[in-house]
């Protein structure tokens, strides 16, 4: 004779000793440690290319400074430069021009040396994907950019051109500001600056 009788319903032996399934007993994932959230973020090609527009363009200052090493030391273009202020009489500007070498060559040496050690600073933290290093070379590129295009235009057009040692300067000064530019570029690049922002566990 068959049992028509309904059955209770089962119950599952784990609910019966408070087991819990996966998760917290608050509905929330259980913990999963880094890395396995999402995909880690790979090494974007950007990178490399925004070291190789750093090399470069540390390249290009230190051509820079050793060309004004060597107009700092031009007495002619010195005397040029302190007779086209129009307030010196020439004998004035014959007994500048000695304080004016000094002068000059201290304050190129000074100025290459302090950014060439910036540059270093830079190149290394962009090749360990620093963040800060990555803002610095913002504010740099920044503020260099500013005192060159200010500089010429300040110096006059003329200025730029006034001798082979200027016109050498000037072009190596027009390839640093493209450089510059493109370094900016790529800093402010998304999959740039989301890979430097990123933590360290998170990266490829």
């Amino acid at each position: 004779m068959s049992n028509d009788y309904p059955q209770p319903p089962q119950q599952d032996p784990n609910a019966q000793h408070g087991a819990q399934q996966p998760g917290t007993k608050y509905n929330t994932a259980a913990y999963q440690p880094a890395g396995q959230y999402g995909a880690p973020l790979q090494r974007p090609r950007a990178l490399d290319t925004l070291r190789n527009l750093t090399l470069i363009s540390a390249g290009l200052y230190l051509v820079s400074t050793i060309i004004s090493v060597f107009t700092s030391l031009d007495e002619d273009l010195i005397a040029e430069q302190l007779r086209s202020t129009g307030m010196l009489t020439e004998t004035q500007i014959e007994e500048s021009i000695e304080f004016g070498l000094i002068s000059g060559l201290v304050t190129v040496l000074a100025t290459g040396l302090i950014a060439l050690i910036l540059y270093v600073v830079v190149i290394i933290g962009v090749s360990k994907a620093k963040n800060w290093a990555r803002i610095l070379g913002i504010v740099l590129a920044i503020i260099g950019l500013l005192f060159t295009v200010g500089g010429t235009l300040m110096g006059g057009i003329g200025a730029a051109f006034a001798s082979p040692l200027m016109i050498a300067s000037t072009v190596v000064l027009i390839l640093w500001i493209v450089v510059s530019v493109l370094w900016l570029i790529k800093a402010f690049s998304a999959p740039v600056r989301e890979y430097f922002a990123a933590p360290p566990q998170a990266r490829a």
